[in-house]
């Protein structure tokens, strides 16, 4: 399953507003430098409501997973990182990989170990959109919280590269 343009400009818009509802309603959490965990399940929400109504609910069999972990029985691995990767939040369908849609790794502006986390974040999205590999989703997307909405970073991941 291919998504077309119209289907990934919808996914960004989504993403965009998802944002755009976090920092609205639960800037509490960033504001206190609460765990990303926290923020990614704030944003989960705000994006399945969106793909509730957009275009792509009717993929059968479509899962927005928070922390998905799974392939099969097993960890979800890539040859880079062979003791398991743990996602935060995927738009797939499990026990397949027909259906690769969306990974996003969140990151915050308060974590001091950043500099050394967007680099591991760098590869493990470059490989679970690699054509070449196991899972091949069509988009990877790093968000990076920051204090203000406006200071948001979003970087999309197509093909195994980074598509800014």
């Amino acid at each position: 399953m291919k998504l077309d343009k119209n289907q990934i400009k919808e996914i960004k818009q989504m993403i965009d507003l998802a944002l755009s509802h976090l920092y609205r309603n639960d800037i509490s959490l960033i504001s206190r430098k609460s765990h990303e965990r926290s923020i990614a399940f704030r944003f989960a929400l705000y994006f399945s409501k969106l793909f509730e109504v957009s275009t792509l609910v009717n993929i059968k069999d479509i899962h927005i997973d928070l922390e998905y972990n799974r392939d099969l029985n097993e960890p979800k691995r890539t040859p880079k990182f062979p003791n398991g990767i743990v996602p935060d939040l995927l738009v797939h369908k499990r026990e397949s990989y027909k259906k690769d849609i969306l990974v996003i790794e969140f990151k915050t502006f308060w974590n001091s170990s950043n500099k050394k986390s967007i680099k591991t974040v760098n590869k493990k999205l470059k490989e679970l959109t690699c054509p070449e590999n196991k899972y091949k989703f069509q988009i990877g997307v790093l968000v990076t919280i920051n204090s203000r909405r406006d200071q948001v970073e979003i970087n999309y991941y197509k093909k195994g590269e980074v598509e800014n």
